[in-house]
């Protein structure tokens, strides 16, 4: 059998594949292993279940595959034959199953501590009975199911947005919105409707969170689903990651352009349904002061910008401060630590992210924040695990609040920034300088992450319209690679490389 269609059950969504049976686990032993497995990679689309951010080689990364028992024996054998040690691997069935540990207990009222699939969350959602908040739909999905949206306050006063549910798998995001719609209506966190609106997207990909539910939600091949549920042209493969479609730096970091990868990041910037609807509506907001987008797993804190590490946020001191009040509030609740960093140093260069471009847009406070847990349990949470992770982070939805009330009240004249505030001049020039070298860099990480990139924007010169030369050195552990001269070309307002020397120096040199 072929590699290339020996891994490609995770991307597509034919009924004839076998079902994924087990998660494969390893931290990676030597260099070896890691070109092994970057080699296997390249020629495949399985299931990164860890790291959470996608395909990383480094040595002594810990790694999670989620394979079919045909697929098990082939990824072991090849690692146990280069050396790898210490290979554990789970059944995925008893990992779904016992996520429903809740279920003992469970009442015929709706529960904000247990899952529930997108029919409840609908239903219960129409049943929301204040006067101050409002339902609405902000536009249909690819499968024409209703983008909701809830308003709790008035236009006249600054807005906090806040999402859930951008990945379909990540099952405990959903409840932290509707935990939070609930406390601030009838809860104890009313007070945080004082002079603040909220706007919240319970479920931002219903189609493809009600895929995973598929069979009850244990079915794993549904179950670990990411993206939506959109029939891409030309191919099998189903759905677009819709935290890869948003309009800053599409398609360059840390994404895929094939139909078939789990990260694959669309046609264009805001080619989905959901991307669009949920970006048109929060552009006709009026002074809007934080956008907080809720994934798992990792608990973690992440602020703008994760597209580039050659950029960085205009007020990125105070969004580093604010972070660990968020951090620290939580950690009071429950001793649960969220780390907190810019997304390009935590999670590696990822473009196309919601919140970097929230905060593009002209909305100061942006974080992604990443739920429980550290990677036990990874996409299953037990359902037991629900209840501490929503009542520490409404503590850390506290300190955003408190953040943007004293804002507004320190500058009541004054609303969002429409535009970005001018960076740092070494940020610039990086920035103008360096203009193909995200994408150089993306795919040296996507071979090996040992393997540094670095860019010389001194040295840049504009040879031509539309055509710059830029100069990249790398280094691979103590090994220095001789600086390459990069042609890039511009195409569509989106700079590429012309050629990639380092993809065949990488390989044989690191």
């Amino acid at each position: 059998m072929k590699i290339s269609t020996l891994f490609n059950f995770a991307a597509s969504s034919s009924a004839k594949e076998a079902s994924p049976s087990s998660i494969l686990s390893f931290k990676i032993e030597n260099a070896q292993v890691g070109r092994k497995l970057s080699y296997i990679n390249r020629r495949s689309d399985f299931d990164w279940l860890a790291p959470h951010s996608g395909p990383s080689f480094e040595t002594g990364t810990d790694v999670s595959l989620l394979l079919t028992e045909s697929q098990t024996d082939f990824v072991s054998r090849k690692l146990a034959s280069i050396g790898q040690k210490d290979v554990q691997v789970d059944e995925v069935q008893e990992k779904l199953e016992n996520m429903f540990d809740g279920m003992i207990g469970r009442s015929l009222e709706f529960d904000f501590f247990k899952y529930h699939d997108f029919v409840e969350i609908e239903e219960w959602l129409k049943n929301i009975d204040s006067p101050l908040a409002s339902l609405e739909s902000a536009g249909k999905t690819y499968e024409n199911r209703d983008i909701y949206v809830v308003t709790i306050g008035d236009d006249s006063q600054p807005k906090i947005t806040v999402d859930c549910g951008i990945h379909a798998r990540e099952w405990v995001s959903p409840p932290m919105c509707l935990y939070l719609i609930e406390q601030l209506l009838n809860g104890d966190y009313k007070e945080l409707t004082d002079g603040v609106t909220w706007v919240i997207f319970p479920v931002l990909n219903p189609d493809g969170y009600q895929y995973t539910w598929s069979d009850g939600g244990t079915n794993p091949a549904k179950r670990f689903w990411r993206k939506n549920r959109r029939v891409n042209d030309g191919t099998s493969c189903i759905g677009v990651d819709l935290n890869r479609n948003y309009d800053v730096k599409w398609n360059q970091a840390g994404t895929s352009s094939s139909p078939c990868s789990f990260t694959y990041g669309g046609t264009s910037a805001f080619s989905e349904a959901e991307s669009k609807a949920h970006s048109d509506h929060v552009n006709k907001l009026a002074d809007v002061q934080a956008y907080l987008t809720f994934h798992a797993y990792g608990t973690l804190l992440l602020y703008p910008y994760s597209a580039s590490r050659f950029m960085d946020a205009h007020n990125k001191e105070e969004l580093h401060d604010l972070a660990k009040e968020y951090s620290s509030r939580t950690k009071a609740v429950n001793n649960e630590f969220y780390r907190y960093g810019e997304g390009a140093d935590i999670f590696g260069a990822v473009s196309g992210g919601s919140d970097d471009w929230a905060h593009k847009s002209g909305i100061p406070i942006s974080y992604t924040i990443e739920l429980r847990d550290r990677g036990q349990f990874k996409f299953a949470l037990p359902e037991s695990m629900i209840e501490p992770t929503l009542k520490e982070n409404m503590e850390g939805i506290r300190a955003i609040f408190d953040h943007v009330s004293k804002a507004s009240a320190d500058a009541p004249n004054e609303t969002t920034a429409s535009t970005e505030q001018p960076k740092t001049t070494e940020a610039s020039k990086l920035e103008n300088n360096c203009v193909c070298f995200s994408l150089l860099e993306s795919q040296a990480e996507q071979q090996r992450r040992d393997a540094i990139l670095t860019c010389l924007p001194d040295k840049t010169t504009t040879t031509k319209m539309g055509h710059k030369l830029i100069y990249v050195s790398a280094e691979c552990g103590k090994k220095k690679i001789k600086t390459k001269k990069i042609v890039c070309k511009e195409k569509n307002n989106v700079w590429l490389p012309k050629k990639n020397p380092f993809t065949k120096i990488i390989n044989k040199k690191c």
